[in-house]
């Protein structure tokens, strides 16, 4: 389990700033804006990682910030290594 959390604590202050773009399926509309098939999606995960609202003092290194009162491992959703989807959901 530490290393778990060391290893949570590590991606979110040292993932890549974005992924490798990949095409969405169809023309489609996302919070107002008009993304076509022929455009590249990118998640950013310097964003997600550094979301205070996300991550309480992103900055600073806190692994505790995954266990929770009982030593139980939480809040892992949120850190994404090494981009999204099927192919990027590595488990340890």
């Amino acid at each position: 389990m530490h290393l778990k959390i060391i290893f949570n604590q590590k991606s979110t202050c040292l993932s890549v700033p974005v992924t490798i773009g990949h095409p969405p399926l169809n023309d489609t509309t996302f919070r107002g804006y008009d993304i076509p098939k022929t455009a590249e999606v990118h998640a950013n995960l310097y964003g997600i990682h550094m979301n205070p609202e996300t991550f309480p003092e992103p900055t600073k290194f806190k692994p505790s910030r995954f266990l929770d009162d009982n030593d139980k491992l939480v809040n892992t959703d949120m850190v994404i290594p090494f981009g999204v989807g099927k192919i990027h959901d590595v488990k340890i």
